[in-house]
C-alpha cells in the first residue's frame, strides 16, 4: 500500500539513483531506464541464460528434454507476472 501513496515511479527512480551498479540485459534497456526516469547510473549488462546442460547436450546431439521441436523462453519469475 505504501507505493501507492509513494508512488511506485518515484520508488523505482529512487532505487536507480541510490544503486551503485543496475544489472541490465542489454544496452537499449539502460538507455530506456535513463530517458524514462531521467537519472544516470552505473550499469552491467547479464544476459539471460540456460544452464550449460542444454548446451552440452545440443553439442553431443542428445536431446536434452526427450522432445523434438521445442524453444526455450528464459525470463525472470515475479509477482507481478502471475496470472490473474
Amino acid at each position: 500500500m505504501f507505493s501507492v501513496f509513494y508512488g511506485f515511479e518515484r520508488m523505482q527512480k529512487e532505487a536507480l539513483e541510490m544503486s551503485d551498479k543496475v544489472l541490465v540485459q542489454t544496452e537499449l534497456e539502460a538507455k530506456d531506464l535513463e530517458k524514462t526516469f531521467g537519472v544516470k547510473f552505473d550499469y552491467e549488462i547479464v544476459r539471460n541464460g540456460v544452464s550449460p546442460h542444454f548446451m552440452e547436450a545440443a553439442d553431443s546431439g542428445r536431446n536434452p528434454l526427450g522432445i523434438s521441436n521445442y524453444i526455450i523462453c528464459v525470463g525472470r519469475i515475479e509477482p507481478r507476472k502471475k496470472p490473474a
